[in-house]
Parts: structure tokens; C-alpha cells; sequence
């Protein structure tokens, strides 16, 4: 458990080191795999990923970190993938 900041509360991670540094894992709700059903309609479908840190907590760590990242997991067939309005 890391303890960014002591005005925020203990922030649950998950730290890998290895030679380079180390990864830090933020556990959220969406951990598992979600089949989706098939939709014609445009933005059929939406997520919203619920991290098990505050904003705040967030926002401490990726000051005190070198790079920040996300990965998204992503199988199917024919279909698209939006972002923000942008075809991915």
C-alpha cells in the first residue's frame, strides 16, 4: 500500500520493480472480461471504469511518476472502436 500523501487516504497498488524502475497497478471494476452484446447502434455500448483511488490520489501519483500510461484490452470482429468522438 502506498501512502502518497498524508492528507489523502492509503491508496491500495500493486508495484512490480525489475532493472528499469517499476509499474505501479491502480486495481479498478473492470478487471474482468465483458462480452458486449452486437448493436447496429452508434455508440451502443459505453464503460465507465471506476478506480479504486480518488482523483486526488490519481492525480499525487502521476505528479510523483516518470511516465503514466493505460492499456486497454480490446477483441472483436468489425467493430469499431470510438474515443471521444475519434474513430481508434
Amino acid at each position: 500500500m502506498l501512502e502518497i500523501v498524508k492528507m489523502f487516504p492509503i491508496l491500495v497498488a500493486y508495484c512490480t520493480f525489475n532493472e528499469n524502475g517499476a509499474v505501479t497497478e491502480i486495481p479498478h471494476d473492470a478487471e474482468e472480461w465483458t462480452e458486449i452484446p452486437m448493436t447496429d447502434e452508434i455508440g451502443g455500448y459505453e464503460r465507465k471504469v471506476e478506480y479504486k483511488a480518488t482523483k486526488d490520489q490519481l492525480e499525487a501519483l502521476v505528479q510523483l511518476s516518470s511516465t503514466c500510461s493505460q492499456q486497454i484490452a480490446f477483441q472483436c470482429f468489425f467493430a469499431p472502436l470510438r474515443s471521444q468522438g475519434q474513430d481508434r
